[in-house]
């Protein structure tokens, strides 16, 4: 059986087709189903694709998803920048999280009404971290721990500030690890990191000071890893590149994002009684020319997951 065919591209190659007439440059697409995470294997399709096309002058990629593994955004980027001296970001939705990174490597920035970034505070699990009644592990970020240090301190008050710490901090060591808080910081430089990085590949690079300026804004400024940063906080609390669509360019974006939403959201079961399996999409990666599918297979009756894939077929 073909699974692909369960996933046709209907009008993507051209949508994608209308995309790039509007914006006089080839377009690649990039769209996560859901909260469908980011693994290190996504490089290999997303090569592929950009390989097919080739190096181009102007390039522009279509994204929406919440990122996933906290280094793949650069590796997204970094591949990106092979195959493009310069490159437009179109956000037709969201790109949180991961995703964020990645469209702030943009040297143009499209986005409208709908379209929001987010913050890169990383939410880090760790086998020390305490469980939820639910069983479901706590994610604690950095700031999590910054914010407990600063009520301790506003709670005593200046003066006792220091005597208070010492006196709450083993009560935090209780609940978290010290080898967990290692890791938490780790995770959060790491973030920083990648924010710079990828800052640095736009054209013109941005100066020390804004890129320092755009990472603790993305760290730290919006106080939830799940506040929507619009495209006016992006544009004038971030200093990004940002553009607002025209009419037609956003009515294109916005009714390929209702069919790939459309498309994402297929699943179907294969085999029979307790062999049977579910498979569903997490992802598309799209050209004009061609579309890579990602499937996710998993018992139907447990939901354990077998294995997780790339598939490629044509998008003409």
């Amino acid at each position: 059986m073909n699974t692909t065919n369960k996933y046709p591209p209907a009008a993507i190659g051209e949508m994608i087709g209308a995309l790039e007439t509007q914006l006089g440059m080839r377009v690649v697409s990039l769209y996560m189903h859901g909260d469908g995470n980011w693994f290190p294997d996504i490089a290999i399709p997303l090569y592929d694709a950009l390989e097919e096309i080739g190096k181009q002058e102007q390039l522009a990629f279509y994204l929406r998803g919440v990122g996933g593994r906290s280094e793949v955004p650069w590796r997204i980027v970094a591949l990106l920048r092979e195959f493009a001296d310069n490159l437009t970001i179109l956000v037709p939705e969201f790109a949180l999280s991961g995703a964020t990174h990645v469209a702030i490597s943009a040297d143009r920035l499209i986005m409208g009404a709908l379209s929001t970034l987010g913050p890169v505070d990383p939410q880090s699990t760790h086998p020390t971290l305490p469980y939820g009644p639910k069983g479901q592990q706590a994610r604690v970020s950095v700031q999590d721990l910054h914010e407990f240090i600063e009520f301790a301190t506003q709670t005593a008050g200046t003066r006792r500030a220091k005597a208070f710490i010492r006196k709450v901090f083993p009560f935090l060591m209780d609940e978290v690890n010290p080898l967990a808080i290692g890791t938490i910081r780790r995770a959060s430089m790491l973030s920083r990191d990648i924010t710079r990085r990828v800052l640095l590949t736009r054209n013109p690079a941005p100066s020390d000071l804004e890129i320092a300026q755009v990472s603790e804004a993305l760290a730290a400024r919006f106080w939830s890893h799940s506040f929507p940063v619009t495209r006016i906080e992006a544009e004038e609390e971030l200093g990004l590149p940002v553009e607002v669509a025209p009419d037609e360019l956003w009515a294109t974006m916005i009714d390929m994002l209702r069919t790939l939403r459309d498309q994402g959201a297929q699943v179907s079961l294969e085999g029979t009684g307790e062999a049977q399996v579910r498979v569903s999409c997490n992802g598309l990666i799209d050209s004009r020319e061609s579309r890579w599918v990602y499937l996710a297979k998993a018992t139907a009756k447990e939901g354990k997951q077998i294995g997780v894939f790339w598939l490629r077929h044509a998008n003409t």
